[in-house]
């Protein structure tokens, strides 16, 4: 275990270690900075930055996050609270709004859709846009699962929302 010096000095816990064999396990190359970014992140599912890991660099992903919760740290939400207490809650919202993207499927090789400039924004639009074609959206993932049971190779997209 090539990584076994740098988990032994960040004193990572159960719940690193385990995010940690995952990523492994989907050739996922991570280093000090990322594996410290997660534990002070507070990830827990693995599944959710594999998601994102579908779309960018572990590089990108932690400079994207950084920045829009530095610009949107101190936005309330509608009960007077931060609707962005942590990078976690940029980071699911991000999540959200790439699950979104390819639902509709959106470009997202093309980096103005992959990087908004405004998080909240964007996801918000995206959010109302796929209300107004969910039914077209979940037709065609219907469609897609039923060729697939039939024998078709297509591969339905899935949506998974994360509670806001």
């Amino acid at each position: 275990m090539e990584d076994l010096p740098i988990l032994q000095k960040i004193d990572a816990g159960a719940k690193l270690l385990s995010l940690y064999r995952t990523l492994k396990a989907n050739n996922v190359r991570m280093d000090e900075k990322f594996l410290m970014w997660c534990e002070d992140v507070g990830f827990a599912d693995a599944d959710d930055l594999l998601y994102c890991l579908r779309f960018l660099t572990v590089g990108k992903l932690m400079r994207y996050i950084g920045e829009q919760f530095e610009s949107l740290r101190k936005i309330k939400n509608n009960y007077g609270g931060l609707r962005y207490e942590s990078p976690l809650r940029v980071f699911l919202e991000y999540k959200d709004y790439l699950n979104l993207c390819e639902g509709l499927k959106y470009d997202l090789t093309d980096d103005f859709i992959l990087f908004p400039r405004h998080l909240n924004e964007a996801h918000d639009r995206t959010t109302e846009f796929f209300k107004e074609h969910e039914t077209e959206v979940y037709d065609r993932i219907i469609a897609a699962d039923s060729a697939a049971v039939a024998g078709s190779k297509e591969k339905a997209p899935q949506i998974r929302r994360h509670p806001a």
